[in-house]
């Protein structure tokens, strides 16, 4: 992959302009962009509010204005845009205009074709990715999981997101709904999870789910607790030695080390990746996750698989959108 990468920067040496694609990871809160070359330096970064719209053109158009904005500052240092990459928090068909099939977080945007027109109002090739599975990239190509070929990464934030990287290549599977970590069973009949199903990862390892597990293990009802008690929270006072705060620590490190098991069983990587938010929490949850992989994996490799927090943070999404869309541009 680098020596390919290497030697597209080479041969574009020759020319005296560079090139740059323009990548965006939408939020429901905010969407941030950036102009990225390829070997993966962040140019003019811009963050704007996604607008809280329930008209699809309105929030597509602020997409294509912040690429605008973005691509006129590369143009202005003799750069030549060539792609637009977009990391959303949903499934998309991408062989249907890029569809957005199901995003939650942006009602507005379900069902509408935004591939097709972003390619219209920005004039250049579009590529839509998960969001989930562009931080899994990203952290491939330059962060936690650089230089390997086979990789897991689980993003802990309000669900639980993850994405697979297999002999190099993201795997999205038959129907591109592939890399739905947080939706693996580790406690069957266990906690509710927002999917309507029980006892999924997500369920026990997101920002909400370490909220629950505090108040059921301190007694504090939830109207108690009112706002007040997050996951930074419970973070801050693990800290300072709460032990209902430590035992919501060890309860998600046991079952993050379950879910990452059966994930280790069947995929045999090279490095489990774990980003979002919620991994702040890393120094509190990491031994009891490691010492579960330990007891439970199959293998002796498995067992002492490496488990790494994501280096790149919020711009693993960027980064890995835009690493995607030089690749369909035969350009890595």
């Amino acid at each position: 992959m680098h020596d390919m990468l290497s030697a597209f920067s080479h041969s574009d040496a020759s020319h005296h302009t560079s090139t740059h694609v323009v990548a965006l990871d939408l939020g429901g809160t905010n969407l941030r962009a950036a102009s990225i070359d390829h070997d993966g330096a962040l140019h003019h970064r811009t963050k704007i509010r996604t607008p809280q719209s329930d008209d699809p053109h309105a929030v597509a158009d602020a997409l294509a204005e912040a690429f605008d904005a973005c691509a006129q500052v590369s143009r202005q240092h003799d750069a030549e845009v060539r792609a637009f990459a977009v990391a959303v928090p949903g499934a998309i068909d991408s062989k249907d205009g890029g569809r957005i099939l199901r995003m939650p977080n942006i009602k507005a945007l379900q069902n509408f074709q935004l591939g097709a027109y972003l390619e219209k109002q920005t004039g250049v090739p579009v590529v839509l990715e998960n969001d989930a599975n562009a931080a899994t990239m990203g952290e491939v190509w330059q962060g936690a999981a650089r230089g390997k070929q086979t990789a897991i990464c689980l993003t802990l934030g309000t669900g639980v997101g993850g994405g697979l990287v297999l002999n190099g290549a993201l795997w999205r599977g038959a129907y591109e709904a592939g890399g739905e970590l947080g939706h693996i069973i580790v406690e069957p009949e266990g906690a509710l999870c927002p999917c309507g199903n029980r006892g999924c990862l997500e369920a026990y390892a997101s920002a909400t789910a370490m909220r629950r597990l505090y108040i059921e293990a301190s007694g504090a009802s939830a109207n108690d607790a009112n706002e007040e008690i997050n996951a930074h929270v419970v973070y801050q006072r693990a800290q300072a030695g709460d032990e209902h705060a430590l035992q919501t620590f060890q309860t998600v490190g046991k079952y993050l080390g379950i879910g990452i098991t059966s994930l280790v069983n069947a995929i045999d990587p090279e490095i489990v990746v774990i980003g979002g938010g919620a991994a702040a929490g890393w120094d509190m949850f990491v031994e009891p996750l490691r010492a579960e992989v330990k007891r439970r994996a199959f293998t002796e490799r498995g067992k002492n698989v490496e488990v790494a927090p994501a280096a790149r943070g919020d711009d693993a999404g960027l980064l890995g959108a835009a690493y995607l869309a030089w690749q369909k541009l035969g350009s890595v």
